[in-house]
């Protein structure tokens, strides 16, 4: 049994290379953001921290620390997760149309 394939059109090839190298980009930036707001965030945490009294205070700090990091990465996991999507199937239909 043989099976022959034909070549991949150089033209649909680079369309999808170009949608990939695209949504890297946006993926890319939307980590630098996640970093820039964790950065923030950590600097807000700190002060909390600083101004803390009693043992209550700095659990209670440590606690919105913690939550505020986790809607952070969630809400960015998210939009990478749609940005990597989104490419990819920017990428096939390149491929296929």
């Amino acid at each position: 049994m043989s099976t022959t394939s034909t070549p991949p059109d150089p033209i649909k090839t680079a369309q999808a290379g170009a949608a990939i190298v695209s949504g890297a980009g946006g993926a890319a930036r939307e980590w630098a953001l996640l970093a820039g707001r964790r950065y923030e965030s950590g600097l807000r945490g700190l002060v909390a921290l600083a101004a803390c009294r009693t043992p209550g205070d700095l659990i209670a700090a440590q606690a919105a620390m913690v939550c505020e990091d986790i809607e952070l990465l969630a809400s960015s996991g998210a939009r990478i997760a749609e940005l990597v999507a989104a490419t990819a199937g920017g990428a096939v239909r390149s491929l296929d149309g």
